[in-house]
């Protein structure tokens, strides 16, 4: 990979885990003092959560070794995708293994300095409510779907050629 593409993508991922810390601190506050508005929208709500565990509270568990259990399997995660995203040449997979390194590196932080993940964004629909979630989480999701459309509708429309190219 050339370098100015490396140093973007650098450049993207700590923006989005910036955002992403920048949001919740941001949620905390206006929690604290009392000034945000629980309903936004007769279908969005801002809300203050704390995940101690995955995904939808997926192997949550009061123990205090959990949040460094969580955080550091999200490093190692992070690590690994990290050397793919170095080692990948289609920008599109590069671009959505920068968010979703993002995401995890934002949800990890959280996971040592607050011993979970802050959520705050919930959708509803009547007495059905989404669980809340973060800008990581959003982070996440579009990386997935971005690695999923190339691998999915772009990487059979590559020629012998550009394929050549990309190792």
């Amino acid at each position: 990979m050339r370098g100015g593409r490396l140093i973007l993508l650098m450049v993207l991922i700590f923006a989005l885990i910036l955002g992403d810390q920048l949001s919740k601190s941001l949620m905390v506050d206006m929690f604290r003092n009392g000034e945000i508005p629980a309903q936004v929208t007769s279908f969005f709500n801002l809300v203050l959560g704390w995940n101690k565990g995955v995904s939808f509270s997926f192997l949550r568990s009061d123990s205090e070794s959990m949040p460094y259990i969580l955080g550091g399997f999200s490093l190692l995660v992070s690590f690994g995708l990290l050397i793919w995203l170095i080692r990948e040449r289609i920008l599109l997979i590069q671009i959505g293994l920068g968010f979703i390194i993002a995401g995890a590196l934002g949800n990890a932080f959280d996971r040592f300095t607050h011993s979970g993940v802050i959520d705050f964004l919930q959708f509803h629909y009547a007495d059905w409510y989404f669980p809340a979630f973060n800008v990581a989480d959003i982070c996440i999701n579009i990386g997935v779907g971005l690695v999923l459309i190339d691998v999915l509708f772009l990487s059979g429309h590559r020629s012998k050629t550009d394929k050549k190219l990309t190792k």
